[in-house]
C-alpha cells in the first residue's frame, strides 16, 4: 500500500476521532503477514518514526481493536499491537513518538461515544498496556489514565480499564505517578459512581472505588478524601470488604492533628467486625431455615439423605485404618463455608491493624488517647486473635465464639461522653425481621 494512501487514513482517523481501516486488512492475520508490517519493524530498527510510521499505526495497526473478526482473540491482538509497535525499536524517540501516537488515538477512541462499548474499553486498555523502553508501564499514559479514571461522564467499564492501568503503574514505583492520579482518587472516593437502579452494575462500581481506596496511602491525600474514607467506613449500606479497606487506608494516614474521630473511628470498627461474623452465621441460618420450610418442619427433600459422606470400611474420618467400619458424617452444606471463613479472618486481620498493627506503630490508636486509647489497644488485640483462630479452625462454631467475645467485649465499653456506640445494623433474630440477613 502506498503511502499517500496511509497518509490520507491517518488524516481521516485522527481529524474525525474513529478508527479508520485500511482497505484490506479485515482482520489481524492479515496484518502479521503484511510486507507492510515487515517494513514497518525494518524502518523503526533503523530509527526512523516519521509519517510513513505513523500512517501504518492509526491505518493498519489501530483499527484493528474494531473489527468484529478479532474479538474471540482481542487480547492476543491489543498485545500483539503494542509488541509490533515498539519491538524492534532501540532509540528511546521510536518508543516515546509511537507510544504517544497510540495514547492519544486511544484515548480519542475510548471517549468517542459512537463507538461500541468493547472498542472504547480496549483502547483504554492498550494505553494501560504501553511499555517503555525498560519494559515498564510507561510513564506518559499515567495522566491520561488517571484523567479517564476520575471522569464521571466516561462509562463505567471504560473507567474501569482506566484504573487497571494506574494500578499497574503504581505497583510499578512510577515517581511522576502520585501528582497525576491524586485527583482521581479523590474525585472516585469523594464521588462514588452510582450504580443503576438495578444495581447490576454495583460489584464494578466497588471495585472501582477499592482500587482508588488502595492508592490513598500513595498521594497524600487532602482533607476532602479523608472526608470521604470516614463516610465509606460509616456508611452500613456499604460493601463490607469496601468498609474494611476504608479503614485500612485511614489508619496509614492516621497522625496527630488528624480531623477523625477517634472514638467514633473505633466504634465503627467494632460493629463492623461484629456485623461481618453475623452477616455470614445469619445467612447460613437463613439457608437452613428456607430448606425446612420447603422440605416441611424438620423434613428433608425427597431423595435427599442426611449422610452425605461415609468413610469405606476400616479407614478413618482422619486417615489411617481403624479396623472397624467408620462413622457417617452428615455434612451441612448450608453451613458457612470454610472460604467465607477465611474472608472473615481476613477482615478481622485488617481490621486489626487498622487500629493498631501488630508490632509496629501508627493505626487510628494514635491519635486516640488515655482510656480510648487502652480500648483501641484491647479492641486490635481480640480482633487479631480471633483471626488466627477463625483461621487455624474455619468453622461456624469459631465465627460464633468471635463474635460473642466482640460483644461482650463491646458492652463492657462505657461511651465516651457525648458519643453513642454505633447502632449494629441486623440485630433480629428471625430472618423475616431483617431483609438483609435473610438473603443467603
Amino acid at each position: 500500500m502506498c503511502r499517500a494512501v496511509l497518509a490520507a487514513v491517518v488524516i481521516a482517523g485522527l481529524g474525525s476521532g474513529v478508527l479508520v481501516r485500511a482497505a484490506g486488512y479485515d482482520s489481524w492475520s492479515k496484518v502479521e503477514s503484511a510486507e507492510e508490517t515487515r517494513t514497518y519493524g525494518q524502518q523503526i530498527r533503523e530509527g526512523k518514526f516519521d509519517a510513513s510510521q505513523q500512517a501504518f499505526l492509526t491505518g493498519i495497526l489501530l483499527p484493528q481493536l474494531a473489527l468484529p473478526a478479532n474479538r474471540s482473540t482481542i487480547a492476543h491482538v491489543r498485545q500483539r499491537i503494542r509488541e509490533i509497535a515498539t519491538l524492534n525499536a532501540t532509540q528511546p524517540q521510536v518508543y516515546e513518538g509511537s507510544n504517544a501516537l497510540i495514547r492519544d488515538a486511544m484515548v480519542k477512541a475510548a471517549r468517542d461515544s459512537a463507538a461500541e462499548p468493547l472498542t472504547r474499553v480496549n483502547a483504554m486498555m492498550l494505553v494501560a498496556e504501553l511499555q517503555g523502553l525498560d519494559r515498564k508501564p510507561w510513564k506518559g499514559a499515567g495522566e491520561s489514565l488517571a484523567l479517564a479514571a476520575g471522569d464521571g461522564t466516561l462509562p463505567l467499564e471504560v473507567r474501569i480499564a482506566a484504573m487497571a492501568g494506574l494500578v499497574r503503574h503504581a505497583s510499578a514505583g512510577d515517581s511522576e505517578f502520585a501528582a497525576s492520579v491524586r485527583p482521581a482518587v479523590a474525585e472516585i472516593i469523594a464521588s462514588p459512581p452510582q450504580s443503576s437502579p438495578q444495581k447490576a452494575d454495583a460489584a464494578a462500581v466497588t471495585w472501582l472505588v477499592a482500587r482508588a481506596i488502595d492508592l490513598v496511602p500513595l498521594v497524600e491525600p487532602a482533607p476532602p478524601t479523608i472526608e470521604g474514607l470516614a463516610r465509606i467506613l460509616a456508611d452500613h449500606q456499604a460493601d463490607l470488604d469496601l468498609r474494611v479497606r476504608a479503614a485500612a487506608a485511614l489508619a496509614k494516614l492516621a497522625k496527630t492533628g488528624m480531623k477523625l474521630d477517634p472514638a467514633a473511628s473505633i466504634g465503627t470498627i467494632r460493629s463492623l467486625a461484629v456485623t461481618a461474623l453475623k452477616r455470614d452465621l445469619d445467612a447460613a441460618e437463613a439457608r437452613r431455615f428456607s430448606r425446612r420450610i420447603a422440605t416441611g418442619a424438620g423434613g428433608l427433600e425427597p431423595g435427599r439423605s442426611p449422610v452425605e459422606r461415609a468413610p469405606p470400611r476400616g479407614e478413618s474420618m482422619f486417615g489411617g485404618f481403624t479396623g472397624e467400619l467408620g462413622d457417617a458424617t452428615v455434612i451441612d452444606d448450608d453451613a458457612v463455608s470454610a472460604a467465607a471463613c477465611r474472608r472473615d479472618a481476613w477482615r478481622l486481620a485488617a481490621l486489626a491493624d487498622a487500629v493498631k498493627p501488630e508490632g509496629g506503630t501508627g493505626g487510628i490508636a494514635t491519635i486516640a488517647q488515655g482510656d480510648l486509647a487502652a480500648e483501641a489497644i484491647a479492641l486490635a488485640s481480640l480482633l487479631r486473635k480471633h483471626a488466627r483462630e477463625i483461621l487455624r479452625t474455619p468453622a461456624e462454631e469459631t465465627l460464633k465464639t468471635a463474635l460473642t467475645d466482640l460483644r461482650e467485649s463491646g458492652a463492657t465499653v462505657a461511651p465516651a461522653a457525648g458519643r453513642q456506640p454505633p447502632a449494629e445494623p441486623g440485630t433480629a433474630s428471625s430472618p423475616f425481621d431483617d431483609p438483609a440477613a435473610s438473603r443467603p
